[in-house]
Order: C-alpha cells, then structure tokens, then sequence
C-alpha cells in the first residue's frame, strides 16, 4: 500500500515540475484555464436539456467564470503562503488542473441515464438550516438540490489535490493536511454566504431580499477583487510598488469625488424615466452593485490614463517630472504598455459584468484621456482647449453618480458657466510642468503667458469658481467659508514657492464641504 502511494506522488511531482518548467507564455496557461470552462459549460449544456428539456439555464453559465476563478485565486493564494513560490510558478500548476471540472457534467449525464436528477446550487436561505451539520457533512444529506454528487466528486478531487500538491512541496503531512482543510473552509464559506449574510441582515434589521443571480455574481466579483491585490503584489512587488507611487492619489481623489457628488445630487434630481412615479429610490442589489464597483472601474480608467500619459509625455518628464517610473528607468517601456494593456481590459471586463451602462463611462472615460495625451490627435496640445479632457471626465463621473439612481439635472445657465470657468482652472495642473513644456515646445498657458501671468490667470478663474459655488449654497455661513477658501486658493497658485499638491488637498476639502451642503436634512 505504501509503495503505491508514493509511485503516485511521484507520477504526481512528475507532473507538477512539468507545469512549473513547462516554457510557455503565461497567458497560454490562462487561456488553458479559460477554455476548460468552456468546455465545461459546452458538456452542461445537454445535461440541463436531458434534465429539464431546454437550455434555461444557458445564461447561469456566466457564473462559471467568476465561480471557479475565485476558487482558482484562492486556492494560488493558499499555495503561495504555504510553498513560499512564486505566484506564477504557483499558477502554472494550479490553472491546468481544473482540467477535472469536465468530469462533473459527465457524472451529471450517467445519473440522468439512471434517473436521478440533481441540480447544484448554493445552500440559499429557506434550504437549509444548520450550518455547522452542512460543514460537517460535505454539505448535508443527498438532495435534488444543494451539494449534489457531482460537487462532492469535485470537492473530493480538489482537496486530493491540495494535499498532494502541498505535501511535495514541504513533506510535512499535518502541514499539508491543515492547508487543505483552509481550502474546504473557503468553498464551504463560498457557497453558505448566502446563508450568513441572511443571519446578518436578519440580526441588523434590514429589510433587504437577496436575488440569487446577481447577488451571487457581485459577491464572487468582489472577491475576486480583494484577492486578486495580494497577488499582484506577491508577483511583482516592485511594479505593483511603483503603480502605487505614481498613481498621483489627489487626482484620483478628484475623480472619485466627482462620481460621489453625482450620487449626492442624485438626492433631489428628478427621475429619468417619467413611468417612474414619485421621487423614491429604487435600491437594488444592482445599485448597491454600482455603488461598491464604480470606484473601483475609476482606479483602472484613472491607472490606464496615467501610464499612456507617462508613455507619451517621456522627453517632457525627463526635465520636469524625473521621479516618474520612466524616467527613472525604474521599469521598460515594453513592460508599461503591457501594464496599460492590463488596466484597459480590466475595465472593461469588470465593467460589463457589473452593468454595461457602467462600461461606456468607463470607455469614455479612457477614450477622453487617450485622445488628450495620444498621438495622432493628441489634444493637450492645443492651449486651454486641451483641459477639456478633465472637465469632460469630471462631468462624464458626476453623470454616472447620477445614473445610479436613474437620475439626471439639467444642463442650466450656471452649470455651464461653473464648467467653463472649472475649465480654465484646470490649467493650474501645468504649472509644475512649465520648464519641462518650454523645453518641449509644448503650448500650455504657461509657456503662452509666462509663469507669473498664467499664475495670476488661474488663480482668477479658481476665485470665479468659487463665487459660483456660492450660488449653490443657501446658509451665509457656507457662503463666508467659499469666499475665504477662493482667496487662499489664489494665494497658494501665485505665492512663490508653488506646490500643485495643496491646491489639490483644498480642492478636495471644498468638494467634501459641497458634499455637505447638498445633503438635504431632515424637517421636523
């Protein structure tokens, strides 16, 4: 029995030193994990039409692509703590062998043959009761629905697998047993969420319903986030380092503020869908789904921006801004675009699968910055007309904040001003860069103006916009406090020691403060 066992570890190390050498791009491995869902789902298809005959459960199978990446993350995650490797070296071995999914639709088709229809699901509310008996017992007794055989099979294989894979790599049996009773307690969580977050809204008070489908799709969504960060950081802490310092966190601030002044607008806009009577909102798991990932979309458009902005601004960084990860030379141009590459595709399938409305914000976002800072067009050459391209985002942000609650305002005499003035302010974002512009032969208001009129200039236009606000406000004392705000933003554009990141720290402290002034209180 003992000889066996260990001409089976050693068919399997065989194996795992082939993926981990194996001299193939990266993505290959991705894609062979991809496909293998696919295939999967291709198999399901006529199991689900020998069961129910039809294929209603066709559009379920995008959950495939969420479900067993998040397990796949989870399973890299636990492996790169207990092996210490790699997270491609990981990745390579663990990605291939979900190869034993296809087996589970396959037993689905021999219990049909024989009669036994099962469905799995998730243990949802009113299915099940005791959670520890379910933990217990892989999931409790046999039924139509819940953990059926085909997921035991699959549960089985993959904590086999676990094991085996963590005992060739440290040979330590109560190690290995631990790390792959960690993973059990992850897909055991995974498919019993919807059981405790029941628990949860039931001891809070929160009359709120779950819907199967999409609340199982955002949950797996924002897992996937959150564990998708530490690998990006144990694959290559010095890029993810460098995407951190060079992620100009005020500006970012600025576009995250303006989706959020948009959803507080949103608190006395009309509706914008007539049918739609009253003015309540409509709060779903798809606009707290809205709320909790748009942030997060903008972080990438915002990411994706910068790095094409570094790329293309190269000659003009290397006099003005030589902190920054090209010029520094602290990573290749080949491997940034890459990076930019990563960051596009990340928005825009993140965005689609939380709501495509939320994809053409995103691709607008990006195409607004890719034609201000990219060659042909190349926007920002063009004097004033080019901060177009921040006062574009800024509204395009405002309006998806609105779009939440499927609301909208009307474009009126005084938004159009603020817009103008706001555009003309954004030109203070140059004036750091004045030496590295005149070198270039860039044109900006401060090389057409000089430095000291151009300062003078902007820190008008920031006074304007301030005065504008006040139009906004109703209690004096907001009024007094935009006034003294608009002249120490002058100051601190002309004075002569200049720092572009107090501008933008007042600048934000004003949008909270707008923030607010807009929340409507309560009348007693």
């Amino acid at each position: 029995m003992f000889g066996l066992f260990k001409k089976l570890l050693n068919q399997i190390e065989r194996l795992i030193n082939y993926l981990e050498n194996t001299n193939c791009p990266f993505s290959y491995t991705i894609l062979t994990f991809i496909f293998f869902l696919t295939v999967k789902g291709f198999l399901e298809l006529f199991v689900y039409y020998h069961l129910l005959g039809s294929c209603i459960l066709l559009p379920t199978y995008k959950n495939d692509y969420l479900w067993f990446p998040t397990l796949a993350l989870s399973l890299i995650l636990i492996a790169c703590v207990a092996t210490r490797d790699s997270v491609m070296k990981v990745a390579k071995v663990i990605l291939p062998s979900f190869c034993l999914i296809v087996i589970a639709p396959l037993v689905d088709l021999f219990l049909a043959s024989i009669g036994k229809v099962t469905v799995p699901t998730y243990f949802f509310p009113g299915m099940y009761k005791n959670l520890l008996f379910l933990f217990l017992t892989f999931g409790g007794p046999l039924t139509k629905f819940g953990m059926t055989i085909r997921l035991r099979i699959e549960l089985i294989l993959a904590l086999f697998g676990a094991f085996f894979y963590f005992y060739i790599k440290n040979r330590n049996a109560l190690r290995s047993i631990f790390f792959a009773f960690l993973f059990y307690v992850i897909v055991f969580f995974l498919m019993a969420t919807p059981l405790v977050v029941e628990h949860i809204i039931a001891l809070l008070k929160v009359s709120f319903k779950i819907e199967r489908d999409p609340f199982r799709t955002y949950y797996l969504l924002l897992l996937i986030t959150i564990m998708i960060v530490p690998l990006l950081y144990l694959a290559d802490k010095k890029v993810f380092k460098l995407i951190l310092m060079n992620l100009r966190l005020s500006r970012l601030m600025h576009y995250e503020s303006m989706f959020f002044l948009g959803v507080v607008l949103s608190l006395s806009a009309p509706l914008t869908s007539p049918e739609m009577s009253g003015n309540m909102f409509i709060f779903t798991e798809n606009t707290l789904a809205c709320l909790i990932f748009s942030p997060i979309v903008i972080i990438f458009c915002f990411v994706y921006a910068v790095i094409i902005n570094d790329i293309e601004d190269l000659g003009i960084d290397l006099v003005s801004n030589k902190d920054r990860p090209l010029s520094r030379g602290n990573i290749s141009l080949v491997a940034y675009r890459k990076l930019a590459w990563f960051f596009f595709f990340a928005a825009v399938v993140y965005s689609l699968i939380v709501n495509p409305m939320l994809c053409f914000f995103a691709l607008l976002m990006m195409g607004i910055y890719f034609l201000y800072s990219a060659p042909p067009l190349r926007f920002k050459r063009i004097p004033v007309f080019s901060k177009l391209a921040i006062s574009l985002n800024s509204v395009n942000l405002v309006v998806l904040g609105l779009m939440v609650f499927k609301r909208m305002i009307n474009p009126n005499p005084e938004v159009v001003i603020l817009f103008i003035l706001f555009t003309m302010a954004a030109n203070f974002i140059d004036l750091k860069d004045y030496e590295g512009d005149k070198a270039g032969g860039i044109k900006t208001l401060p090389t057409l103006l000089g430095l000291k009129k151009a300062k003078l200039y902007i820190g008008v236009f920031f006074l304007l916009n301030y005065l504008m606000i006040m139009k906004f406000v109703k209690e004096w004392y907001f009024v007094l406090i935009f006034a003294f705000i608009g002249l120490l933003q002058f100051y601190l554009i002309n004075r002569n020691k200049y720092e572009e990141k107090y501008v933008m720290y007042l600048y934000i402290m004003t949008v909270l403060l707008f923030f607010i002034c807009l929340i409507p209180l309560p009348v007693h």
